[in-house]
């Protein structure tokens, strides 16, 4: 299981859990870039009950760190106001969170 990868000092099993993140982190841009192209300009985009990292102690099935939505913004290029973005810490199930931001009025590309 990946829980017992993220504890072992093993410099393949570290490799398999970074590999296992990064996966984790283009998955969800890819979500984030879909939901960015479906909205209109300066409308909201929520995503709910985002999972923190598999190697989490609350973690169950592996997600992304708070930190890492307004750093993706810039890495991804979403087309997004990195101001806009909030995390809210109340989800529905525990140990999750939300993220609220705004898509950009014009384009970053403009």
């Amino acid at each position: 299981e990946m829980k017992e990868l993220c504890k072992s000092d093993d410099d393949e099993d570290q490799d398999i859990v970074a590999f296992d993140q990064q996966a984790q982190e283009d998955w969800h841009s890819d979500w984030v870039m879909e939901l960015i192209r479906i909205t209109k300009p300066g409308k909201a985009i929520i995503i709910e009950d985002v999972d923190t990292p598999v190697c989490d102690k609350s973690s169950e099935w592996g997600g992304v760190p708070t930190a890492w939505w307004k750093f993706a913004v810039d890495e991804y290029g979403w087309d997004v106001d990195p101001d806009s973005i909030e995390i809210v810490e109340a989800a529905w199930y525990p140990h999750r969170y939300n993220v609220f931001m705004r898509k950009n009025v014009k384009s970053r590309s403009n």
